[in-house]
């Protein structure tokens, strides 16, 4: 079978396609996190991972105290503890909402009032 020019190159993008994908699924993996729905959005966020090489938005997502169950039950789930702390603390990491593909992340702040200041981390 003799394959022309344009034949070899589609064969040859299907296959970078293909191992690229492989290559996506492996970086996705090295992400911790949890998917948590939440008035009907899907709700994804990391604490561990390659981070920073994803984007960080300047804008938090300001939580519900219903968000804020959810998320410390879904995380919780995975056998971390994860509550609002300072977020100039030593202790625990910063826990980011993201995308599915984890492409950016923002980082998650208590509801109005006085927990605003507060972020949400882990203690893995």
């Amino acid at each position: 079978m003799v394959l022309g020019g344009w034949a070899i190159s589609a064969l040859k993008w299907a296959s970078e396609l293909w191992l690229s994908g492989g290559k996506e699924k492996d970086r996705l993996a090295l992400f911790k996190g949890v998917s948590v729905a939440h008035g009907g959005e899907t709700i994804h966020v990391v604490w561990d991972g390659p981070l920073t090489a994803v984007t960080e938005l300047q804008a938090a997502r300001i939580m519900t105290a219903e968000l804020r169950a959810a998320l410390e039950q879904g995380i919780g789930d995975e056998g971390v503890q994860a509550t609002l702390d300072s977020a100039d603390s030593a202790k625990g990491v910063l826990v980011y909402e993201t995308d599915e593909g984890r492409t950016w992340k923002r980082k998650l702040r208590g509801p109005a009032g006085p927990d605003a200041r507060y972020v949400l981390r882990a203690y893995p």
